[in-house]
C-alpha cells in the first residue's frame, strides 16, 4: 500500500518540461526491453517493445509522459532515448471508439506478421482513425499503430446504423427458443439498428427481427433506408439450391443466403430474381434457385402472369429449358413457347388459344411445374 501511495504522489507532484500539443515536442526511442507503461494512477496498462519510436509530450529526470490522445501514459526516463525535436499535428480525425480485450497487441503495420510494439494488459478505450484490412488504426504515443478487430469491440452509443467490417458476418433469426443461422452480411455494407441487446444488434424488417453480432461491426455515419417487404404482384416462392450470393442492383455484394432458404420473388430482371434482403432491394441469380409446387393450378392466370412464370422457370433451369417468343396475337401480345427437356422425341402441347378454354393455361403451367421438378431430380 505504501509503494502505491508513494508512486501516486510521485506522479502528481513532479514537474515536467512540456510543450503544447501542436508545437515542438520530442521524438524518442524505447531502449529498454518490454518497458512497463503506466497510466496517471500508476496502474500498469502494458509493456512497450524495445526500439519503438514514440512522441514525448513532456519529461523530467524520472518520468516521460507520452503524447497519447486518450489519457496520460508514462514510462521510466531511463528506458527511453530522446532522439530529436519534432513538430506533431493537432487532433487526428476519428470515426469512433473501441474497447480492447483485457489482453491485446498493437502492431506496427495492419498485418499479423508485423512487429508487435505494445502488449496491453488491461481493457483500454481507443479512438479509431480508420479500419484497414481487419485492423483498427489508432494513435499510440503519437504514432499510428494497428489493433486487430478480433481484440476489441466497437462502442455504440446512440448510433443509427452499423457498418460490417468483417467478411461474411452471420445473421440469425430467433426461432423455437434459439438463434437460427440465416445467412451472412457482406463487408462494407451498412444496416439500420432497431436496438442492441447483449452481444447483438437487432434489425427489424416488418414484423420480424434478426440478430447480428456486435463483434464484426462498427458505428456508421450512413443512414441506410429500410425497404419493408411488400406483396409481390405475382406470388412466387422458391428455395436456394446452395449457398447463394446476394447483391445490390448495381452489383455490390450484400451477403449470402443459406442453402434451402425460403425466397419470395418480387420481380424478374433477365436471369436475376428481385428479392428483399433484410430491408434492402437486392438481386440473386435464378439458377441458384429451385422450386416445389410453385404453381397454384386452381387460380386464374392473366397473360402477364403467365409470362412471368414462364420467364421464371426458364431463368431457373437454363440447362433444360428454352423460352422463345414466336409471334404476336392480334391484340399485340407476345406468344410464348417454352421447351422442356433434352430428349430426342418431341411432344407439342398448346394452351390459351380460345377465350373459354382458360383451363388449358393452368394445365400447361402445372405440367411445367411438375415435369421440371422431376427433370431436376432425374425422376
Amino acid at each position: 500500500m505504501r509503494k502505491f501511495a508513494l508512486l501516486l504522489f510521485l506522479f502528481l507532484s513532479v514537474s515536467f518540461t512540456s510543450t503544447n500539443a501542436e508545437e515542438i515536442q520530442y521524438k524518442g526511442k524505447v531502449s529498454g526491453d518490454q518497458t512497463i507503461v503506466r497510466d496517471e494512477k500508476g496502474t500498469t496498462v502494458g509493456k512497450i517493445s524495445i526500439g519503438t519510436e514514440v512522441i514525448i509530450k513532456s519529461y523530467n529526470e524520472t518520468l516521460v509522459k507520452l503524447a497519447h490522445p486518450e489519457s496520460d501514459l508514462f514510462i521510466d526516463a531511463h528506458a527511453i532515448e530522446i532522439v530529436e525535436e519534432t513538430i506533431t499535428p493537432g487532433n487526428v480525425a476519428t470515426i469512433g471508439k473501441v474497447k480492447t480485450n483485457s489482453i491485446y497487441k498493437l502492431y506496427k503495420e495492419p498485418s499479423p506478421g508485423s512487429s508487435i510494439i505494445f502488449r496491453g494488459s488491461m481493457e483500454y478505450i481507443f479512438q479509431v482513425g480508420k479500419i484497414v484490412n481487419g485492423y483498427y488504426e489508432i494513435q499510440f504515443a503519437g504514432t499510428a499503430v494497428y489493433l486487430s478487430v478480433e481484440e476489441a469491440k466497437a462502442i455504440f452509443d446512440d448510433e443509427y446504423a452499423f457498418d460490417v467490417i468483417e467478411n461474411d458476418l452471420p445473421i440469425y433469426e430467433w426461432k423455437n427458443g434459439g438463434l437460427v443461422h440465416k445467412g451472412t452480411l457482406a463487408q462494407n455494407t451498412a444496416w439500420k439498428i432497431e436496438r442492441d441487446i447483449a452481444k447483438y444488434h437487432i434489425i427489424r424488417i416488418g414484423s420480424k427481427e434478426y440478430y447480428v453480432p456486435l463483434v464484426g461491426t462498427f458505428p456508421s455515419n450512413k443512414k441506410p433506408s429500410v425497404a419493408i417487404p411488400k406483396s409481390a404482384k405475382y406470388p412466387l416462392t422458391l428455395f436456394t439450391e446452395r449457398q447463394t450470393p446476394v447483391f445490390s442492383k448495381d452489383g455490390r455484394p450484400l451477403g449470402q443466403l443459406n442453402k434451402e432458404s425460403l425466397i419470395h420473388i418480387k420481380g424478374i430482371e433477365g436471369r436475376q430474381a428481385i428479392i428483399n434482403f433484410y430491408g434492402k432491394d437486392a438481386r440473386i441469380f435464378f439458377n441458384h434457385l429451385i422450386h416445389t409446387s410453385a404453381i397454384q393450378p386452381k387460380q386464374s392466370f392473366s397473360h402477364l402472369e403467365t409470362g412471368f412464370y414462364l420467364q421464371a422457370f426458364a431463368a431457373m433451369y437454363p440447362e433444360f429449358t428454352e423460352l422463345k417468343i414466336i409471334g404476336k396475337s392480334v391484340e399485340g401480345r407476345d406468344i410464348y413457347a417454352i421447351k422442356l427437356g433434352k430428349g430426342k422425341k418431341e411432344i407439342l402441347m398448346d394452351g390459351s388459344l380460345h377465350a373459354r378454354e382458360h383451363m388449358t393455361t393452368n394445365v400447361i403451367l402445372e405440367m411445367l411445374d411438375t415435369y421440371s421438378a422431376l427433370y431436376l431430380n432425374n425422376s
